[in-house]
């Protein structure tokens, strides 16, 4: 039973997981390498899609695109792809420092010094 148990997870637990961090990977690219995104911040003109939703306020959530790279930080750190998470968590760092979000920011801060 233990073997059959380890046997499944080799194959397809962990390509599971791998396939998770690969289809993360790709949207995250995605979100920051859109010809939108570039143009509006070369020019300064991004605008916080946030509104009222600031870190100070007990019921903050992350958007769509700080989430999924939360889930690839976290995801490549479990699987110590320390590189992938180093890289990707100074991303959202400096995002939950400007809303404010400072325990979250906190999380990655530390994600950073830890890989």
């Amino acid at each position: 039973m233990k073997q059959h148990i380890k046997k499944m997870a080799e194959q397809h637990l962990i390509q599971f997981m791998k396939n998770k961090v690969k289809t993360l990977e790709e949207n995250v690219a995605k979100t920051r390498k859109g010809v939108k995104n570039r143009f509006s911040s070369l020019l300064g003109l991004k605008t916080p899609e946030r509104g009222e939703n600031d870190g100070t306020k007990p019921g903050f959530r992350m958007n769509k695109s700080e989430l999924e790279l939360r889930n690839l930080i976290d995801t490549a750190f479990v699987f110590q792809d320390y590189d992938t998470t180093y890289q990707n968590a100074q991303f959202p760092l400096k995002d939950f420092k400007g809303c404010k979000a400072y325990r979250f920011a906190g999380s990655c801060l530390e994600l950073q010094l830890l890989s």
